[in-house]
């Protein structure tokens, strides 16, 4: 590749993760648009002979087409580079886009997977780490992300209400859940195994789940993840559980029982839409093939 169109594709991408950084997306979300994003502009110079800013829908199409084949993506994953390249055509080369020559795929509809509460409890029960057991309990029980749980601090806590002080992050607001008696068990448990000095340097700032060996900085959620599947080998399941299986179970379980409406499941989960929530029950109670009873059925009639 010549040396200017080096600088181009630099000059180019790095315009449209100003623009990202300035919407505030998520560092995932710079990455992926990236991920496509660079490939296409690479295609033109390299493979068309042209500027990115006179390539067309037909290019895009041509693109999409040689790396689903050269890199055997599914479907879904070509939608996300749709998606990628739509924002580079219009918010970087400022170039007409049309959604309808460039249509995104059809695919099967993913049913995510939600554990029975017997799988549940199974689970949990067989969890020999207090620390960790107490993270999966909040999970489960309130409905937190995996980075929210890893990023509380002691005075989130606030066991005269039952409530859990979930802070702000850059695309999430500030909100408070209900803690049930479950989550203030497993925390005080766990914090019964702390060493003595380590006890007596807690305070409100503290996190509640520090790394291993330092209580300066909180636990990386990459050993959570890992430890879910340690824990599925000790049952002898295959692989299922994921970080987010415990959100969407508390969502699913809770609604499916009636101990919650889909309005408080929305706030616990932080959702902006109701419709988000609505999406995240169906596809549980899909996935646990539950259906809710007309209030006709058992009537003697």
């Amino acid at each position: 590749m010549k040396n200017e169109h080096t600088q181009a594709i630099n000059a180019i991408t790095a315009e449209m993760e100003d623009i990202l950084k300035f919407g505030k997306r998520a560092e995932n979300t710079i990455s992926t648009y990236k991920t496509y994003a660079v490939p296409y502009l690479e295609y033109c110079f390299d493979t068309l002979g042209i500027s990115p800013c006179e390539s067309s829908e037909k290019d895009v199409r041509s693109f999409l087409s040689c790396i689903q084949a050269d890199r055997d993506l599914d479907d879904r994953t070509i939608n996300n580079a749709i998606s990628s390249i739509h924002f580079l055509f219009v918010s970087v080369l400022n170039l007409p886009w049309n959604k309808y020559k460039v249509p995104f795929l059809t695919f099967d509809e993913y049913v995510p997977f939600v554990p029975t509460k017997e799988e549940m409890e199974a689970f949990l029960s067989a969890v020999p780490d207090l620390k960790r057991k107490a993270m999966f309990i909040i999970m489960y029980a309130t409905g937190l992300r995996v980075s929210e749980v890893c990023t509380l601090r002691y005075g989130d806590i606030i066991k005269s209400k039952r409530r859990i002080h979930v802070a702000p992050s850059k695309r999430r607001k500030e909100r408070f859940v209900e803690m049930p008696q479950a989550c203030i068990d497993a925390i005080i448990q766990y914090a019964g195994t702390l060493r003595p000095e380590a006890r007596r340097s807690l305070n409100t700032e503290s996190w509640l789940f520090p790394k291993q060996h330092s209580l300066d900085a909180p636990i990386y959620t990459n050993f959570i993840i890992d430890y879910i599947s340690s824990i599925e080998k000790l049952l002898g399941w295959e692989h299922r559980f994921t970080s987010h299986t415990f959100r969407r179970a508390f969502a699913t379980h809770n609604y499916l029982d009636a101990n919650l409406t889909m309005e408080e499941i929305q706030s616990a989960l932080g959702h902006d839409n109701l419709s988000t929530t609505r999406l995240y029950v169906r596809a549980g109670a899909s996935a646990l093939q539950k259906h809710h009873h007309n209030s006709i059925e058992g009537m003697n009639l």
